[in-house]
């Protein structure tokens, strides 16, 4: 009774360590009463059985029965609901896990008290404790948790008691207790105190678990790009409109020849008054093997393919921050390699934005190579329609996803799209004279009045104000394209114009917004609308007509303030479908009133996305797949014929199978006794286990070796095993595994029948 006791307390404390801590791990730790208050009749429970005859059967009953009332009483739906809470609350989603706080706290409880009572056993010893209480030290560490060390304490107490009373059966585990929780206390005295920091081991300790996080465990939510960090979006980050006010600070410092567009953000979806991504909630580790394809899908590595890419150059951009910002990196679309510097850490999504696992910081730079594919190029009209008649597995799918529009849109838009698109013969032309007529079409200006919130932006750019800066005719352009069945998209970034000296100082003003869109068989393809010459500076707006052009079509107005119905995106353009009438010369109609001719109730905006999706690798389970990984190497290691096969000679083979026989027999409680020699210790354990005699060789041999000290022979050896496997034949499949983890976890020098 007074070793029931003493388990039960060590198991109580172990149970207890582990709550404390995977409560404060996750945020849970004003839940640590209800969760002790489940663990402590699961304990004493088990603690009462095992004073009984056939109480560790009896305790397994008692579980599997209790377990299976509960699952039937709605215990299943609660596991279901903690442990999809768990998932998400480690990939970043914190919000989930307190919805069921309660279940959560009651079955880690349960839980801890089977665990906590299992590592507590003096047969077990004190190494399969101390190994928990790392792990739980390991987390506590990777989750910069020091102020949660102390839950570890209770659970530190046991480890140390069975530790002082290892190979000395005779000692009672409640003798030590006290001296270890005097032990504990002041060590954690000193750590409350604030301890020693050897400030060089602190820095590597910190990027070690920096470099362990941002390739593993990176799932926190991150601070993504806006150019409203430069001045844009004043009516604020969910509202397209507004005068805008360029910062002129510099931002980057840019290397690299020509006009270069380096992006950071894509958007797919338009509300009617934003741009939002509903692409790019998955992250993939830039330098992962596993996420190679996805890459070159992403990036359009594979396109066009080899024959007609063979002649495209490739341009290399090296950019440095000269302040900070947030995670997004600033490169050109079509990169083909990516060099980042010390501290950077790349990301990629399925947007095609590149980002790193922390907020940029000034003279953090990176170097990237890239193909420049932007629209007006020589020779890119004939390779457009040259990979319009290849395969392009994926062109449906990036059809229906950036093709679509929202419903409130009305049919003099549609109308708006195609006079724009014109006669064109190709996809490409169409998009060409698309994005000619917004630039002869519409003025541009930073001074724009105040964005209505009920009625479309793009609407009220093209049928109203017909000025803009670089966001309307971004989406502008990205509108009408997919009106016509072209797939594109939104991007934000900045363009740097690198002059001779090959390089360049890019500040504020030069933040944009421009369109890109896709290309069967090419991918995709930068689209500038905005009528500039030069983004080093955007609000001159060089080379813009003073007086626009009289219109040969002009747009109907709505006979109702009620929006006409929307038609469903044309499909996608090729030379025999060109049936747009001819525009000879492009103009506005007159300006509507916004009373019959504007939607006047724009659905409100949907809300981004959170960017802390859960992670693309399951790393939970590649933990526990590592881990049993390493204990299924150990227990192979520890298997007598592994060892056998390393032993160096006879002598030492001999050992082998003799320390596998004791093992076996220690399962079945037979320990030779101090007055015992190892013949009469071998009779009366073959009379126990029934071996019917095949148990007396390995007394005679061990007489042989240990008092004798005669050589042993390869024959002896081969005894020793017929022996030994015999014993292990007759052995039950449940006493089996116990040995088989016991020769696992508890060390030989712990075991070793020549010392006990």
């Amino acid at each position: 009774m007074r070793s029931a006791v003493s388990r039960g307390i060590l198991a109580l404390l172990m149970a207890s360590g582990l709550i404390l801590t995977l409560l404060c791990v996750t945020g849970e730790s004003s839940l640590w009463a209800l969760a002790l208050g489940t663990s402590l009749p699961v304990i004493a429970l088990l603690s009462i059985l095992r004073t009984r005859p056939g109480g560790k059967v009896l305790a397994a009953g008692i579980t599997a029965a209790g377990v299976i009332v509960w699952l039937i009483a709605g215990g299943a739906a609660d596991a279901i609901e903690v442990i999809r809470a768990l998932l998400l609350h480690f990939s970043g989603l914190t919000a989930a896990l307190p919805l069921v706080a309660r279940p959560f706290a009651a079955i880690l409880g349960v839980t801890c008290g089977f665990i906590g009572y299992g590592l507590t056993s003096r047969r077990v010893g004190a190494y399969p404790s101390l190994a928990t209480v790392l792990l739980m030290a390991l987390l506590l560490w990777l989750g910069n948790r020091p102020d949660a060390l102390w839950g570890l304490l209770p659970a530190i107490i046991p480890c140390i008691a069975l530790l002082m009373v290892s190979g000395y059966d005779e000692i009672s585990v409640t003798r030590v207790l006290p001296l270890t929780l005097v032990v504990v206390l002041l060590s954690f005295t000193g750590v409350a105190i604030g301890g020693i920091t050897v400030q060089p081991m602190k820095e590597a300790a910190d990027a070690l678990r920096q470099k362990i996080y941002d390739y593993l465990f990176f799932t926190s939510a991150r601070d993504v790009f806006s150019i409203a960090s430069q001045g844009y979006y004043p009516q604020g980050p969910t509202q397209l409109g507004g005068a805008a006010t360029p910062s002129e600070r510099p931002v980057l410092r840019v290397s690299g020849s020509g006009r270069i567009y380096l992006r950071a953000v894509t958007k797919s979806s338009y509300t009617g008054s934003m741009w939002i991504d509903e692409t790019g909630g998955r992250r993939y580790l830039w330098s992962s093997p596993r996420w190679q394809n996805l890459r070159s899908q992403t990036f359009d590595l594979t396109l066009p393919d080899e024959t007609l890419a063979a002649n495209l150059p490739t341009k290399t951009v090296t950019v440095t921050m000269l302040s900070d910002s947030a995670s997004s990196l600033f490169v050109p679309q079509r990169i083909r390699e990516l060099s980042v510097g010390s501290g950077i850490v790349p990301y990629f999504n399925a947007g095609s934005e590149i980002f790193a696992t922390r907020n940029l910081t000034s003279g953090d730079t990176w170097t990237a190579t890239y193909v420049d594919l932007t629209a007006g190029q020589s020779g890119l009209a004939e390779l457009i329609d040259a990979g319009a008649q290849l395969t392009d597995a994926q062109y449906e799918d990036i059809r229906k996803l950036y093709t679509g529009l929202p419903g409130h849109l009305e049919q003099r838009l549609f109308d708006f799209a195609r006079n724009a698109a014109g006669n064109a013969d190709s996809p490409y032309e169409m998009a060409r004279s698309i994005q000619s007529y917004l630039q002869a079409y519409c003025r541009y200006s930073l001074d724009i009045p105040e964005q209505a919130s009920n009625l479309d932006f793009v609407s009220t750019f093209l049928l109203m104000t017909r000025e803009g800066y670089c966001t309307h005719f971004a989406s502008a352009m990205t509108v009408l394209c997919r009106m016509v069945g072209l797939p594109a998209r939104y991007v934000e970034g900045f363009v740097a114009d690198v002059d001779a000296s090959g390089q360049t100082v890019v500040t504020g003003t030069s933040a944009h917004a421009w369109t890109e869109i896709y290309f069967r068989g090419v991918g995709w393809v930068t689209f500038d609308a905005t009528p500039w010459t030069s983004t080093q500076n955007a609000s001159s707006a060089p080379n813009q007509p003073d007086d626009l052009p009289t219109p040969s079509v002009s747009p109907s107005p709505s006979p109702s303030p009620s929006p006409s119905p929307t038609p469903s995106p044309s499909p996608e353009m090729d030379d025999s479908s060109a049936s747009h009438e001819p525009t000879s010369t492009p103009s506005p109609a007159p300006s509507p009133s916004p009373e019959a001719n504007l939607p006047t109730n724009t659905p409100e905006p949907a809300p981004a996305p959170p960017d802390n999706p859960p992670p693309d690798v399951p790393w939970l389970l590649l933990i526990l797949l590592a881990l049993m990984a390493a204990a299924g190497g150990r227990i192979w290691w520890t298997l007598p014929t592994t060892r056998d096969k390393q032993a160096k000679d006879e002598s030492a083979r001999c050992m082998v199978w003799m320390q596998a026989t004791h093992d076996a027999l220690r399962m079945a409680g037979l320990r030779r006794g101090r007055s015992e020699t190892p013949q009469q210790f071998f009779q009366r354990a073959d009379a126990a286990v029934h071996a019917q005699g095949a148990l007396a060789v390995v007394g005679e041999i061990e007489t042989l070796a240990f008092y004798a000290r005669a050589d042993l022979l390869p024959s002896d050896a081969q005894a020793l095993r017929q022996a030994y496997q015999a014993l292990w034949q007759g052995m039950k499949p449940l006493r089996k595994v116990r040995l088989t983890l016991y020769r696992a976890v508890v060390p030989l020098k712990m075991r070793n029948f020549t010392q006990s």
